[in-house]
């Protein structure tokens, strides 16, 4: 099974362009986040209605049903920051002197190729 490491930038796309359509890929692949990603998605979506007006307050909140469905039928699959190794994470950052949350895609990544 295809298995993809998504952040909010990749996710909320997805989800605004095929919305339910992504229920029908469980046999497929497997999504997975970060915990963080689904309050980002949450704001990346607060966004597009209150400051660019681009979906409606409905169309969003379809949206976030449609996201928790996903996560309750496993579709989307969230690795919890207890899952990480934080001082792996931290020592990645400083030495290639990236961002804690950009280094924590990369041991997420590294944990999901193990199994």
């Amino acid at each position: 099974m295809t298995r993809y490491l998504l952040d909010a930038s990749v996710l909320v796309p997805l989800l605004l362009d095929y919305g339910e359509k992504l229920l029908n890929i469980s046999s497929k692949a497997t999504i997975y986040t970060l915990d963080l990603t689904i309050y980002e998605a949450g704001n990346s979506l607060w966004k597009l209605v209150v400051y660019l007006n681009t979906i409606d307050l409905k169309d969003a909140k379809d949206i976030m049903h449609v996201l928790k469905d996903l996560t309750k039928r496993g579709i989307v699959k969230t690795i919890r920051f207890n899952q990480l190794n934080p001082c792996k994470i931290l020592e990645l950052a400083a030495n290639e002197k990236i961002t804690f949350y950009d280094a924590s895609y990369i041991v997420a990544s590294e944990k999901l190729k193990q199994h």
